[in-house]
């Protein structure tokens, strides 16, 4: 899993493991509440490959997504350059 999630992440990084939870538990609420979506993929990723994330995102969104450097697990492999992304979007709303 650590070559196909985590393979672009650095030293340090091991400690941050997912959890079951998201899968355990029933989202909470009945609807997705109404607040401006954005998609963001990594152009490396090898679980959901880019391609797989357009479609899935132009089907069930009808967003496009954006892509950037990096591999699935973006928070960890590149969060500055992700954080500059996520500000990137206040403005734009």
């Amino acid at each position: 899993m650590t070559r196909t999630c985590r393979h672009d992440c650095g030293q340090g990084t091991d400690e941050f493991r997912p959890t079951g939870r998201p899968f355990e538990e029933p989202w909470p609420l009945d609807r997705w509440p109404a607040v401006p979506t954005r998609v963001v993929a990594g152009r490396e990723d090898r679980l959901f490959p880019l391609e797989f994330q357009r479609k899935i995102a132009a089907v069930r969104l009808g967003l496009d997504v954006d892509a950037v450097p990096g591999g699935h697990c973006l928070a960890l492999s590149r969060p500055a350059e992700l954080a500059d992304r996520l500000e990137s979007y206040l403005g734009s709303r």
